[in-house]
């Protein structure tokens, strides 16, 4: 049971991280292409394993828009290279999980999850954003759809990108304050 429970888990995580933020991906290139009237494929076999080939174009994407924000903060210089608060920040999220796997799941390991999957879909808009307004700039005749598109994307970069960057401030307290509170339990 306790194995069905750990791969149950890492499902959701995969689902969470990266299926979600792919088919909002999904999403929006469909309504890009209803709107300029172009067809989506009709073909048989694709029709017939439409919900196989969607789940995995969207795990692709997903993992496409993590991969998109660490090449682009690299080439803008925001990472270099691990930190070492960092590093020890991850050690001591280890260590935990070592000595109080309990505390880890219930107080970790959620924002973790809620972090990764904030950055995902504040990349993902950043991404739709930039796809957008290429669109509109060669697009007149929808303007307005774009125009709404693309104020949607803002309003999910701000709210997504605000929260995942409170979230991460949240987990390094928490990592800290179970921290400690594992260590006064040593003395």
């Amino acid at each position: 049971m306790k194995e069905v429970l750990k791969g149950f888990k890492h499902l959701a995580r995969e689902i969470i991280i990266y299926i979600i933020p792919g088919f909002l991906f999904i999403f929006d290139i469909l309504l890009l292409l209803k709107i300029n009237h172009i067809e989506i494929i009709e073909n048989k076999l694709f029709l017939d394993n439409i919900f196989i080939i969607t789940i995995v174009i969207a795990y692709i994407l997903g993992h496409f828009a993590i991969s998109f924000r660490e090449v682009i903060l690299q080439l803008l210089g925001i990472i270099k290279s691990p930190k070492e608060d960092k590093c020890e920040q991850l050690d001591k999220e280890l260590e935990i999980y070592k000595i109080d796997i309990d505390r880890y799941e219930g107080f970790i390991e959620r924002y973790n999850l809620l972090y990764a999957f904030r950055k995902n879909i504040t990349w993902v808009n950043i991404i739709l954003l930039i796809i957008n307004i290429s669109c509109a700039t060669f697009e007149f005749q929808n303007s307005t759809f774009y125009i709404i598109t693309m104020i949607v994307n803002l309003i999910f970069i701000m709210f997504f990108g605000f929260n995942t960057y409170n979230t991460n401030k949240e987990y390094v307290k928490r990592v800290d304050k179970i921290w400690k509170l594992i260590n006064k339990d040593k003395i």
